[in-house]
């Protein structure tokens, strides 16, 4: 079982280089750490997150044969393509704020929600379409959105807790798929039987 080529230890690599912040940013809310140092931890992590998908694909399409293309150009589709997607979206997301602007209105802060979410999803998904990186696309609408938008937004405590919920639901969903997907990975496999774990 250890005769493999070493693009699949890469794409192992890979996947093991991908950071969680949950843990640490619990940590630190506990602890009274600044909200400062917290954003950018979890920062850190979702472009450390980017990075790692890429080089998922990379090294896993090279396994599989499917990566025959140029290195650089394959690196300049990921690492600029994405992010020039992702500010992009981030910008159409901030004049569509500036227009949703009247304080005290239920409307405009749904309106201002309900785009956040859109930008979110379709700069993931125009990034992905374009065949490069959607998590560096979103991060990178994610910042323009802060940047500029921020102060544009109607409603920020109603903001910040709906996107809270999601990270929490997302993080959720994420952790029970990985305990599923693990479990009938360990147990199906032909090298990792049941014996090996007790």
């Amino acid at each position: 079982p250890y005769d493999h080529p070493p693009s699949l230890y890469l794409t192992m690599g890979a996947v093991l280089a991908s950071t969680d912040p949950v843990a640490i940013v619990a940590l630190l809310n506990s602890v009274g750490a600044s909200t400062v140092l917290t954003i950018q931890i979890t920062g850190e992590s979702l472009f450390n997150d980017g990075v790692s998908m890429v080089l998922f694909k990379l090294f896993f399409d090279t396994y599989r044969g499917k990566h025959t293309g140029s290195l650089p150009k394959f690196l300049v589709q990921q690492f600029l393509v994405g992010p020039l997607i992702g500010i992009l979206c981030g910008g159409v997301t901030v004049f569509w704020l500036s227009l949703a602007t009247r304080r005290f209105s239920h409307e405009h802060a749904t309106i201002q929600l309900v785009v956040t979410i859109c930008c979110a999803y379709i700069s993931y998904a125009l990034a992905e379409l374009a065949d490069s990186s959607g998590v560096l696309g979103t991060v990178s609408a994610g910042l323009v959105v802060a940047w500029r938008g921020w102060p544009l937004v109607v409603e920020p405590e109603a903001l910040e807790s709906v996107w809270e919920f999601l990270e929490h639901a997302g993080n959720t969903l994420i952790f029970a798929l990985v305990g599923v997907i693990t479990r009938r990975v360990a147990f199906g496999s032909r090298y990792i039987r049941r014996r090996d774990f007790f």
